[in-house]
């Protein structure tokens, strides 16, 4: 056992838990990701101090502590420039204190410091108990791969048919007993205080690639699959490869235990009949988008036309000053439409980030359960702070009856336990924000469909690329995808209070940085249980240089049960096209194979690479919709994808095309709503 750690610092972040803010930006609760209560358990039990250290947070450490009793101490800082200044105090015993971060950025400033610097809490637990946390690969079976119970999981992929790959943190104890089950495992050299994995799959191998590779540290090369560990000053994008004869966008792998999680089957929820004639589905049509009303909202988020008083934007890139003026224009948007906007916070490269996401929600007629919910949100909100506990315990059974409460509730947990105990109980759960009044609460049986759009941008392809500063205007990559989201959004507003399920719009940011907003969003949802039935990320769909308009719908993944869930959705969409003169029939990928390929049933080039795999990564059902952006058949009209990708001339649109795209999207998303 570990004598010589006397404390550990955690810098609070996606990977620990998430904060509740009110609409005044108070904090009003937070949210442990499953686990995270029990290793902090196993930690104290070390007598070790610990450190709780908060960005960007108004609220005073006094009111802080009743949601933290488990930290000897509260540091708020309000940006990561001044984190070092407050680290300060604790130098001098920086080399027996752990550092507790995901973001590698901070955890090499801290290593510079003398911290140990971790990127979860069960790395720093594996110190406590003098055992080495090695990051390896693990070569089996699908489902050799997915029963691993030990260790911290990253990441999963398919090598070749039965032929899987998990990623994963473990002491080295555990390989012996591994090997004996028929699995390989493979150590990888990464400094984990100050490194990342990333995973890049390239179309195939050439000059550029290799030259691109040579700059970077290869951990592992599997065909065309790839592991790089980047430091802290290193970009992610870094590894993006532009050219002729190849593409590849770089995933960030993250500590994701909840991966493993089960998750429901919607598959039956999403079935569809496949019809020709749009008439006999018996549906009304409608109109989410003109070319006009397309055309003006790409131009507000691609620098064309003022986007707040500050006039017009420069870049939406995450380095970028404008990122922040998108954040804020995304909400001010979503609120005038009269949604219910709220920021999903993470950190990344040093700096906080933020994904954007707002809620229609699924109403059924009031039900008993619906209304006793509703007033423990009430009371809820009136007292956010569980502590005392006097004042509001009486009430919850009076609401509840004491026969429920006496069944379901063990009344002898902390208030805090106690508390989340009781909205778990009446499904008050966390990945839906029922602590904010002014958000609707959907029905318990409602689940999610999440339509979404990627809100940053690069230019990453030009020669000379500076990214805080130069322009990426990214008028279809991906402003065309912020404008059918926002269009759809103020289409299905007309449906308020009639849909089964909560639509759920999401803007993700840091995609082009290696798909980080949905990463961390999908996890958060996985972890916390969140019933999504689909996913529809829109990337790319307004560029048109001719007059077949073909566009493509995804559904493809490297787990066939995945992908089996996944192309009812697809269908779903491509049956509303019949009827719109405007587009051609959708080209539906369907592959489990990323090869470079005509073939949809067999290959699917988009695997992994939006912001739809993050869902897959979770297990679940996701597509992404985008222009013809990948080889046809000879047969077919060649494909046509935009020139200007990830360069700042990509600054036009063909408003037509994406605006009759929206609209078949809007139609299939009140479809999916209304089942």
């Amino acid at each position: 056992m570990s004598t010589n750690i006397k404390s550990i610092i955690f810098l609070f972040d996606q990977s620990f838990g998430m904060l509740r803010f009110s609409e005044k930006s108070e904090v009003v609760g937070v949210d442990f990701l499953p686990g995270i209560i029990t290793l902090m358990e196993s930690l104290q039990s070390f007598n070790v101090e610990m450190f709780l250290f908060l960005p960007e947070v108004s609220e005073s450490v006094e009111n802080l502590k009743n949601y933290f009793p488990q930290f000897n101490r509260i540091v708020i800082y309000q940006n990561t420039s001044v984190l070092q200044q407050e680290l300060n105090p604790y130098l001098v015993r920086a080399n027996s204190t752990i550092l507790v971060s995901s973001d590698r950025v901070l955890r090499s400033s801290a290593a510079e410091l003398g911290f140990i610097s971790t990127p979860h809490p069960q790395v720093a637990l594996n110190i406590l108990n003098n055992k080495i946390s090695e990051m390896v690969l693990i070569f089996g079976s699908k489902e050799q791969c997915r029963s691993i119970s030990d260790g911290l999981p990253y990441f999963y992929y398919k090598i070749e048919d039965n032929r899987w790959c998990m990623l994963s943190v473990m002491v080295e104890e555990n390989f012996s007993e591994l090997q004996k089950n028929g699995v390989i495992v493979e150590k990888l050299s990464i400094d984990l205080s100050t490194e990342d994995p990333i995973f890049v799959e390239i179309e195939e191998w050439n000059k550029e690639t290799e030259e691109i590779l040579k700059k970077h540290k290869v951990l592992s090369i599997e065909g065309r699959k790839i592991i790089v560990a980047l430091g802290p000053a290193e970009l992610n994008e870094s590894l993006h490869v532009h050219g002729p004869n190849g593409h590849a966008h770089p995933q960030l792998l993250l500590p994701s235990p909840e991966m493993l999680y089960p998750v429901n089957d919607f598959r039956n929820d999403n079935k569809v009949v496949n019809n020709t004639d749009f008439s006999e589905l018996n549906m009304e049509k409608i109109t989410a988008s003109t070319p006009e009303s397309f055309e003006a909202i790409v131009k507000r988020y691609s620098g064309k036309l003022d986007i707040d008083h500050d006039g017009p934007i420069k870049s939406r890139h995450v380095l970028h000053p404008d990122n922040v003026r998108v954040i804020n224009a995304l909400q001010q948007d979503l609120s005038e439409l009269g949604l219910c906007p709220t920021v999903h916070r993470f950190n990344f490269n040093g700096i906080s980030l933020n994904n954007v996401i707002a809620d229609l929600p699924g109403i059924v007629p009031s039900s008993f359960e619906l209304n006793v919910k509703e007033k423990l949100r009430e009371l809820f909100q009136q007292y956010p702070n569980p502590m005392p506990i006097e004042n509001w315990l009486p009430s919850v059974k009076n609401i509840v009856g004491n026969e429920w409460f006496t069944s379901k509730i063990t009344n002898d947990a902390n208030p805090i336990a106690l508390r989340r105990s009781i909205e778990d109980s009446v499904g008050l759960s966390p990945w839906y924000p029922w602590w904010l009044q002014s958000c609707t609460l959907p029905d318990s049986e409602a689940k999610l469909i999440i339509v979404g759009c990627h809100l940053d941008s690069t230019a990453a392809n030009d020669s000379i690329y500076h990214p805080d500063s130069d322009p990426a205007p990214g008028a279809d990559d991906d402003a065309s995808g912020i404008a059918a989201v926002l269009s759809i959004a103020k289409c299905l507003l007309e449906y308020k209070e009639q849909l089964t399920h909560t639509v759920r719009f999401c803007f993700f940011n840091a995609e082009e940085s290696g798909l980080v907003g949905s990463k961390v969003y999908a996890s958060m949802l996985k972890a916390t249980g969140a019933p999504v039935k689909a996913a529809i990320c829109i990337d790319m769909i307004g560029f048109n240089s001719d007059q077949n308009h073909l566009f493509e719908i995804h559904a493809g993944h490297i787990d066939a049960d995945i992908r089996n869930a996944s192309l009812p959705i697809a269908q779903t969409i491509a049956n509303h096209v019949v009827g719109v003169p405007s587009l051609s029939p959708p080209q539906i990928y369907q592959g489990t194979s990323t090869d470079t390929n005509p073939d949809r049933t067999l290959f699917d080039g988009a695997i992994g690479r939006s912001d739809h795999a993050s869902f897959h990564q979770q297990g679940y059902p996701a597509v992404v919709v985008s222009e013809d952006f990948f080889i046809n058949f000879p047969s077919e009209p060649v494909d046509d994808p935009n020139p200007n990708y990830h360069h700042a001339s990509d600054l036009f649109i063909d408003a037509s095309y994406g605006s009759s795209i929206t609209n078949v999207l809007a139609n299939a998303v009140l479809e999916l709503a209304r089942k």
